[in-house]
C-alpha cells in the first residue's frame, strides 16, 4: 500500500488522538478527527510541521486549512496571543470547535475559502499552511485534504500573503516533491526550515516565506 493509499484509508474513517503534541509529559491534547478532515497521526504532515514551530509566545496566528484544530490548539497551549483557524469545510469547523471545548482553548475557528473569513487588513505575525501535497486530481472527497493539482492552493496562498502577514512576519508551509512545483513569480522569499525523506524517495518540507 503506498502512503497515499494509506492516507486514504486514515482520513476515511473518524479516530480520535489522545496524545497530540503536549507541553510536557501528561498534557498531550485530545483531538477529535471526523472522516475526510486530515487526522493528526503520528506520520501526518501535522505533526512534521509542528517540529518546526517558532517560539510561539505572545503571537497572532492564522492557521489556514485547520481541518481538526490540532495544529491551532498546540499553537495556542504554547502560548499565542491569537489564533483564528479558518477552513472551507463545516465538518473541519465543527472539529475544530469541538476539540478547543474538549481541551479548554480559545480559537477563533472561520469558515470559508483560504483568507476570505479574513477582516479587511487583518494581519497576523505568523501565516500557517499544510498544505495538500500531491499534485493530482481529487478523485473522491477524502482527497479533498490530501491533493492539490497543479498548485492551485499553494499558488493562491502564496500571492495572499503579503497581505495578510505583518512587516515583520512570516509564513511556514508544507511542501513536497510530489508536489506541484513552487511558482517562480511571487513576492517575497523562500526557504528550507526543515525536511524529511519517506520510503526512500518522497521528500518532505517546512518552508518558510518572508517578504
Amino acid at each position: 500500500m503506498t502512503l497515499h493509499e494509506q492516507h486514504i484509508a486514515i482520513v476515511g474513517r473518524a479516530a480520535e488522538y489522545a496524545d497530540f503534541e503536549g507541553l510536557a509529559p501528561g498534557t498531550g491534547l485530545r483531538i477529535l478527527a471526523p472522516r475526510e478532515v486530515y487526522h493528526p497521526h503520528k506520520w501526518s504532515s501535522t505533526r512534521f510541521l509542528m517540529t518546526a514551530l517558532p517560539d510561539v509566545a505572545g503571537l497572532d496566528v492564522l492557521e489556514i486549512g485547520g481541518g481538526s484544530g490540532a495544529l491551532s490548539l498546540a499553537i495556542k497551549q504554547r502560548g499565542a496571543n491569537r489564533v483564528v483557524a479558518t477552513d472551507i469545510s463545516e465538518k473541519a469547523c465543527a472539529a475544530m470547535e469541538c476539540n478547543a471545548l474538549l481541551n479548554n482553548l480559545d480559537i477563533d475557528v472561520r469558515h470559508g475559502d483560504m483568507f476570505a473569513p479574513l477582516q479587511d487588513r487583518e494581519q497576523f505575525d505568523l501565516v500557517i499552511f499544510n498544505l495538500p501535497l500531491l499534485n493530482k486530481p481529487v478523485a473522491n472527497q477524502a482527497e479533498v485534504a490530501l491533493c492539490d493539482p497543479d498548485g492551485e492552493l499553494l499558488n493562491r496562498f502564496l500571492r495572499g500573503l503579503p497581505a495578510v502577514t505583518k512587516p515583520e512576519g512570516m509564513a511556514l508551509f508544507t511542501h513536497a516533491n510530489i508536489s506541484a512545483p513552487l511558482p517562480l513569480c511571487i513576492p517575497g522569499r523562500i526557504g528550507t526550515v526543515t525536511e524529511m525523506r519517506r520510503c526512500g524517495c518522497e521528500v518532505f518540507r517546512v518552508l518558510w516565506w518572508r517578504l
